[in-house]
């Protein structure tokens, strides 16, 4: 008997329960690399600090981002795809930008630009990193 737990003790390796299925998709879970261990949350399949939501249930809908990030790349650069429309949430209208914005000849997009460049730059978001849209896509300020 004691010989097979001293087999047993070398074989013993600690075995993580079965996951806990929630209302999140185990694809939101980062993947771990071989040999990297995450510490468990009690009573969830997630690792300390990681907390997946769906878009619309972070902040209530609202969407933060940073401003130089979102009037430098998303506005000056890539506005003329509608990525503005998209990062603000108004997929729809960034469609329709992306599809019509050659009818305006860039105008469009130029617009868009001077628009965000305003309210990230001026009274609105002027002391502040972070810029704000609420579920419509529109500026909270």
């Amino acid at each position: 008997m004691e010989d097979q737990q001293h087999e047993n003790q070398g074989n013993d390796q600690y075995q993580a329960p079965e996951p806990a299925y929630n209302q999140y998709s185990e694809a939101n879970v980062p993947p771990q690399q071989p040999g990297q261990n995450y510490s468990q949350q009690p009573g969830t399949n997630y690792p300390t600090g990681y907390h997946p939501q769906p878009v619309s249930a972070v902040n209530g809908g609202y969407r933060t981002m940073n401003k130089h990030l979102f009037v430098w790349i998303g506005a000056f650069l890539l506005g003329g795809f509608g990525v503005d429309r998209f990062l603000r949430g108004q997929v729809a209208m960034g469609v329709f930008k992306l599809l019509f914005n050659w009818i305006t000849l860039g105008i469009w997009g130029l617009i868009d630009w001077i628009i965000a460049m305003v309210k990230a730059y001026g009274e609105a978001y002027g002391n502040v990193e972070e810029i704000e849209f609420d579920p419509t896509g529109a500026y909270t300020r």
